[in-house]
């Protein structure tokens, strides 16, 4: 607004513009206040929401999913399962180029453990 106050007008379309000016200036004002209002609304409303799933996932389980999957994928061995991927009928069978639906695979009882 200061701005408004160091113009030097002068004649009768000078002091019509520096109205104009004024009105739009103004209005630009508003606009951006209104701006900023809405977007602090929508901030507050997602914290208030984060907050609230947070406390329905904790009353639903207290397990930490994914710091579960974080823990387990920390421990995985690289290129683990690299030999079963890249067998024919697996390749043939995961491009759905496979006449069968299923895949059995046989292996010790829980050799899968760790």
């Amino acid at each position: 607004m200061e701005i408004l106050f160091r113009l030097v007008v002068e004649g009768d379309d000078a002091k019509e513009q520096a109205q104009d000016f004024q009105t739009r200036f103004q209005l630009a004002v508003e606009q951006f206040q209104n701006a900023i209002t809405v977007e602090t609304r929508h901030v507050v409303l997602s914290e208030a929401d984060e907050r609230l799933m947070a406390v329905i996932k904790d009353w639903l389980t207290p397990l930490d999913f994914v710091k579960q999957f974080e823990d387990y994928y920390k421990r995985l061995t690289p290129e683990t399962g690299g030999e079963f991927l890249e067998n024919e009928t697996i390749k043939s069978w995961m491009d759905g180029n496979s006449s069968t639906r299923h895949v059995f695979c046989e292996g010790p009882r829980k050799s899968y453990r760790l």
